[in-house]
């Protein structure tokens, strides 16, 4: 079976789902948490598509937080400000996720570090949206 890659609407489905979770009476952390990063990566990946100074090969199969050090290296250029400067922020976008907490227990994921997350997805849709 072959995938049709949609980044934009994956980024939006992801950061739905992520937010319903942790809504929930009893919040689904981890999967909300995972769910949020994953978001952000589908928007920032959305974002970088018409940079052309970002190999698109190496920015989408790298994650958190690699996929930020890689941009914030290699991005430059007009149309590259909006993306470094959320990338860019001083308390670190997506701090502290990574792709391999699929595999956290559910309440292994604070609070803080959810609603984070859950702000850093919301911008990077905001930013793929307005891009």
């Amino acid at each position: 079976m072959s995938l049709r890659v949609d980044l934009p609407a994956s980024a939006r489905r992801h950061c739905r789902c992520a937010s319903l979770l942790a809504r929930q009476a009893r919040p689904e952390t981890a999967e909300a948490g995972y769910l949020a990063g994953l978001a952000a990566e589908c928007a920032v990946k959305a974002t970088t598509e018409n940079i052309p100074c970002l190999r698109r090969d190496e920015v989408f199969y790298a994650h958190f937080p690699e996929l930020r050090r890689l941009i914030l290296d290699h991005a430059s250029g007009r149309g590259t400000e909006r993306l470094v400067r959320l990338l860019g922020s001083d308390r670190g976008f997506m701090g502290g996720w990574t792709v391999r907490m699929r595999y956290a227990e559910n309440q292994s994921v604070s609070a803080v570090h959810l609603a984070q997350w859950l702000a850093d997805a919301g911008a990077a849709v905001a930013l793929m949206e307005a891009a």
